[in-house]
């Protein structure tokens, strides 16, 4: 086999087991790209140069033979794909063209599917658009989840990668066009229907399938957590259980502390690992009781649409939300309100307060979940505004206008001066991001 060049993007332990597999076959890996600390460590200790993510390949100018996108979410700058002198290779985590673009084990549980697979193919500007070279077909358990499934499709891209290797040494004779007309693409809008709310009206089997396609154990969940809507707010399910009980679909059945059985229209399931928006524990007892009929929720597409596409920016926000403990009273923490009316008078009382809980929480900067004004349960009810301790008052004042002016904390009090800057995340943001503080924000 002759040696070759190339770059290596992603930010899984894929990555580093293809990395591994190069290094082990004699090939020269002039770069690593990735934005995950673990993959930047492994590459630092095998005496490999250290990108931060996709985007700073463009400042690594060497040619190279081949470029390996491996594990990697982030779009390739056309420059660097145009660097790699025999082309890049992407690895796929579903079957091309059927299941195209982000989380397709997920689509695939969803869907009913029985079979998935894994693809290693040519990158061109469409994403997921060209050429197989190698393929993995993968098994859907019944009791597949998104975090079951995922390892799957690792573990036979792992395996499969010296065949890719092999196609690359014979000068790849197994390379073979996509039949795109049988393609669907899934991508980073892309929600379940009713994002994630379980349906009573729906089979326990579809149910099932929604809930376990979902379930990502502990990990960043990029798409939607399963829910049920009380009166008293949304509950997050985890896990359901096929259960005899007749009921009107949507009645509470039976409920204990871990659980609440729910009747659909073919049966009742269990639902049970059930958690609160910020992804909390939460014992169902104090949300709904037995006989009492869940209602439907008001689900509008349009919101679900416009979280999704501002979900990059609040997940980066979120990841670093800095809560601050204090109490006004000497008691436990709560909601504070006083009669506000104008821009200037909202946003210099929020920095005001923001000043004083810093200073009682030491000096450091800290973050107030501050009221939004929110008509459904889908939109979070709250958003973080941060008041930095680190610089002058002026410029903390205009961090802390901006970051509410953005958020739209001001709808309440518009009368056509204010204007939304961001859409607010998902409900269920919180809840889906791995390592998150679980504090509950204060309003």
């Amino acid at each position: 086999m002759s040696v070759f060049s190339c770059l290596l993007v992603g930010n899984e332990p894929l990555t580093v087991d293809c990395g591994k597999r190069l290094l082990a076959a004699g090939h020269r890996i002039l770069g690593v790209a990735t934005t995950r600390p673990a993959v930047a460590d492994w590459a630092r200790g095998a005496g490999l140069e250290v990108l931060e993510g996709a985007q700073a390949l463009s400042a690594n100018e060497a040619p190279v033979d081949w470029l390996f996108s491996v594990a990697n979410l982030e779009m390739i700058p056309a420059d660097v794909l145009a660097r790699a002198r025999k082309g890049a290779i992407n690895f796929h985590d579903g079957p091309l063209p059927r299941y195209a673009g982000l989380n397709a084990p997920v689509w695939a549980i969803m869907g009913g599917e029985t079979t998935h697979g894994i693809t290693w193919h040519l990158m061109e500007d469409g994403a997921d658009t060209g050429d197989i070279l190698v393929t993995r077909e993968v098994a859907i358990a019944d009791d597949e989840t998104a975090l079951t499934l995922n390892a799957k499709c690792f573990a036979a891209g792992v395996e499969s990668f010296d065949a890719v290797l092999e196609e690359i040494a014979g000068g790849l004779p197994g390379r073979r066009a996509q039949d795109l007309s049988d393609r669907s693409y899934f991508g980073l809008k892309d929600k379940p229907e009713g994002a994630g709310w379980i349906d009573p009206a729906r089979p326990r089997d579809e149910i099932s399938r929604m809930i376990r396609a979902l379930d990502h154990a502990g990990y960043d969940n990029p798409v939607a957590v399963p829910w049920v809507m009380t009166a008293n707010g949304p509950v997050i399910v985890g896990e359901a259980e096929a259960v005899e009980g007749p009921g009107a679909p949507g009645t509470v059945l039976a409920i204990d502390t871990g659980s609440l059985t729910l009747a659909v229209t073919d049966g009742a399931l269990r639902l049970s690992r059930l958690r609160d928006s910020m992804g909390n524990d939460l014992d169902p007892t104090t949300m709904v009781q037995a006989g009492e009929g869940l209602a439907a929720p008001k689900i509008d597409a349009e919101t679900i649409t416009a979280s999704a596409k501002a979900e990059t920016y609040w997940r980066n926000r979120l990841a670093d939300y800095r809560p601050a403990s204090w109490s006004a009273r000497g008691g436990e923490g709560g909601s504070h309100s006083a009669p506000i009316d104008t821009h200037a008078e909202i946003t210099t009382i929020a920095a005001a307060f923001g000043a004083v809980i810093a200073a009682v929480s030491g000096g450091e900067s800290v973050d107030l979940a501050l009221d939004r004004d929110i008509s459904g349960p889908l939109e979070a009810g709250w958003a973080p505004a941060r008041f930095d301790a680190e610089v002058s008052w002026g410029e903390a004042l205009a961090t802390m206008t901006a970051e509410m002016d953005g958020a739209d904390f001001l709808k309440r009090n518009r009368s056509g001066n204010f204007a939304s800057l961001r859409p607010p995340f998902a409900a269920d943001l919180p809840a889906r991001i791995a390592d998150l503080p679980r504090q509950l924000p204060m309003a």
